[in-house]
């Protein structure tokens, strides 16, 4: 565990240790927390809004989206109100495969998420989402006034 923590420290993150976990924080990207069994587990969490709850089928097409293109990591909605992300790092450790790891984790947590068009739906907290729906809504107005 100590050369992984080590490593993180070196990608930037500050980590702080728990009883049985540790968590992995950075400004950018997800907070991780990593869990040692017989392989090392990386999970995260992030809230969604009214719009998952309202429609349930379309947070589960943007969740298999995600699967389909992500590298390393497992998206899922155990419960409703949040998407679980995680990532198992099998096998001893090896300093170049776990940067690996580590980079293909930011990617799906970080960019494959930025990229998506359905993540802002999802996940953008509800007090933007209502100023996004107003301005929305504002536009139309002035568009089918035009």
């Amino acid at each position: 565990m100590k050369y992984i923590i080590n490593q993180l420290k070196t990608f930037g993150y500050a980590i702080e240790e728990k009883d049985n976990y540790h968590v992995a924080t950075r400004d950018l990207g997800a907070t991780i927390i990593i869990t040692i069994n017989s392989h090392i587990t990386f999970s995260s969490s992030y809230s969604t809004n009214s719009n998952a709850f309202t429609n349930h089928n379309g947070v589960l097409s943007y969740i298999s989206d995600l699967n389909n293109s992500s590298y390393i990591t497992t998206f899922l909605c155990e419960e409703q109100g949040s998407i679980e992300c995680y990532a198992k790092y099998l096998g001893l450790y090896d300093l170049s495969a776990f940067a690996e790891f580590i980079r293909a984790w930011e990617f799906d947590t970080g960019h494959l998420m930025d990229v998506n068009k359905e993540t802002d739906i999802y996940l953008m907290p509800e007090k933007e989402l209502e100023k996004a729906m107003e301005s929305y809504c504002h536009t139309n107005n002035e568009i089918a006034e035009a």
